[in-house]
């Protein structure tokens, strides 16, 4: 494994590229690759996730620029199928 992806663990917020928060939720030694979150869904198989190679990592930094956006591409997205209510048929 790279020394540049020692220096990351899942969990910790990162910028990607400069301008894409993220959080780190996978690190493979195996495939020099580290996946991150950039973007939450309604459910986890609906998470956009960016993953870095071994040649990119250096796009990539830790912390994030602005927390308010960061903190708005990371919250999950309302259901709009399923507001948590039950509904009557008719």
């Amino acid at each position: 494994m790279s020394t540049s992806f020692s220096s990351y663990e899942v969990g910790d917020e990162v910028t990607v590229y400069g301008a894409i928060p993220g959080v780190v939720s996978f690190i493979s030694i195996e495939l020099q690759t580290m996946s991150i979150c950039v973007g939450r869904g309604c459910h986890k198989s609906e998470d956009t996730n960016l993953v870095v190679g071994d040649y990119n990592i250096s796009k990539v930094e830790k912390g994030w620029s602005d927390r308010e956006v960061a903190e708005r591409l990371l919250t999950p997205r309302p259901c709009r199928w399923y507001d948590g209510s039950k509904t009557k048929r008719n």
